[in-house]
């Protein structure tokens, strides 16, 4: 069991479980949640959800989207993104899953989204020294995929003219 803080997000409106030592809540959180930009007939999906923050604050912006699909390859993680959903209402309308984007194509057919939301490891790890703490260093640091795995993921998951945030 991971270790966690129990968090107020955006003033309350969203109640967070998040690990104590592993990706957390950022501004990058909330800009990318904030960038993307949703219709009401959207397939949505999100890579490397981590807690689940950027899909349920997409779930609470777009009330009439009916299902957002978030994976990640933590499954510790997915659990807690599960439980956040449920506390905050929306287990119905967010579907986390425990999937690795290196091998997409076993868990959902081509162009079967319209919408791709990424937030995906910023660091090369041949230029940075690995974070000590393995949740931090799988979403920070690409041991578990590098940022042309999620732009082919992408890429095989959207439909045409599909928009990838």
């Amino acid at each position: 069991m991971i270790e966690s803080t129990f968090d107020d997000i955006l003033y309350g409106k969203l109640k967070m479980h998040q690990p104590l030592h592993g990706p957390r809540i950022s501004v990058d959180t909330i800009l990318l949640s904030w960038f993307a930009k949703l219709k009401n007939d959207d397939n949505v999906i999100e890579l490397g959800t981590a807690s689940g923050a950027v899909a349920l604050i997409l779930a609470k912006r777009w009330p009439h989207v009916p299902v957002i699909r978030a994976i990640d390859i933590q499954e510790d993680l997915i659990k807690m993104a599960k439980e956040n959903a449920a506390i905050n209402g929306l287990s119905d309308r967010v579907v986390f899953e425990v999937g690795d984007i290196r091998k997409i194509h076993a868990l959902y057919p081509t162009q079967s989204f319209d919408v791709v939301v990424v937030n995906p490891p910023y660091n090369d790890i041949s230029g940075s020294r690995i974070s000590p703490k393995r949740n931090l260093a799988i979403s920070r640091q690409g041991i578990a995929c590098t940022l042309e795995d999620v732009i082919k993921a992408s890429f095989y998951l959207l439909k045409d003219k599909g928009r990838l945030y």
